[in-house]
């Protein structure tokens, strides 16, 4: 073998082992496992807390009728949403099973509508001021509210939003709340999902909660939720695991729902359930009724914000 031929071989074998290790270190490269940090309740709350919202809806309704009722506490407290505000608790009674009864007045002056305004709790998607919440927040269906004794007609609906005040954040006592105005853009009460649009804020004022992949959530993964128990606005709910995923409770016409030892209460519907890295992995639904620490949140993979945007409900 000549000298240029020798010389030859010996590129093409430096060119060989050079090309080897660039691919061998491409693929240990590849086959690397990104590390996940687990935040702490902390630096989750302090993420999310410009990103969250209580609604306030007040609905109008046409009817001219008093009632004074005794009915089934479980027919009227169906969700995790607060009891209207026009609705007066006189008193509650047990029944000779043991069953709760609330005594409830609505009134009506003649010539003129009823309103009722209630509470939940909602968190932002985009910066276009979309507010996610859960649809029976914000709507009803066709436009009826079901008390069990009586069917109300909803003539008009309005929004309320209260939210952190990024203004104020140096406020010594923390942020101040402030007040916004909404309107209604879609929902799917299949899923019992919705969403508004607020029309008077700077995108710069609040932040997105960023949606997670539920697909993800294994069981005893670790589960936080903010929102406004009770109308108690801006709650860190105390952490809770998975119980487990794709429950069925057959309550809506779709569903995957996030079984949780979260505690929650009345007005925390809408709240977002978030994972250990701060994203919003499902939302508040409901609870079973006399089950401790038994609640249910929406998976995420059920909440299409774009297509939510654009239905009417």
């Amino acid at each position: 073998m000549n000298k240029k031929m020798r010389m030859v071989l010996s590129f093409i074998v430096i060119l060989f082992v050079s090309i080897s290790s660039q691919n061998f270190g491409y693929a240990q490269e590849a086959v690397k496992t990104p590390v996940l940090v687990k935040m702490t309740p902390r630096e989750i709350y302090d993420k999310a807390k410009y990103g969250q919202a209580i609604i306030y809806t007040t609905i109008k309704i046409d009817t001219s009728i008093k009632l004074d009722i005794s009915v089934k506490l479980n027919n009227v407290l169906n969700s995790t949403s607060t009891l209207p505000e026009k609705f007066e608790l006189l008193s509650r009674r047990k029944g000779k099973n043991g069953e709760e009864f609330v005594l409830m007045i609505v009134e009506k002056v003649a010539g003129s509508d009823t309103e009722l305004r209630y509470s939940g709790s909602g968190w932002f998607a985009d910066k276009e001021g979309t507010l996610i919440t859960d649809m029976h927040v914000i709507k009803e269906e066709n436009d009826r509210i079901d008390l069990g004794f009586a069917t109300l007609i909803v003539k008009e609906y309005s929004y309320e939003i209260q939210m952190l005040d990024r203004r104020t954040e140096n406020n010594p006592n923390g942020p101040r709340k402030r007040s916004c105005r909404a309107e209604f853009l879609g929902g799917d009460f299949n899923r019992d999902t919705g969403a508004l649009k607020i029309l008077d804020i700077n995108p710069k004022d609040y932040d997105i909660n960023k949606k997670g992949d539920s697909s993800l959530v294994k069981t005893c993964d670790e589960l936080f939720t903010l929102g406004s128990p009770h109308g108690l606005f801006d709650s860190l709910g105390a952490p809770g695991v998975v119980s487990t995923t794709h429950r069925l409770a057959d309550v809506w016409f779709i569903e995957d729902f996030i079984q949780t030892t979260i505690p929650i209460r009345p007005g925390n519907s809408g709240s977002p359930v978030f994972n250990d890295r701060g994203e919003v992995i499902g939302m508040v639904d409901l609870s079973m009724r006399g089950g401790d620490n038994l609640s249910f949140a929406i998976a995420s993979n059920l909440i299409d914000i774009e297509r939510l945007k654009n239905l009417k409900g």
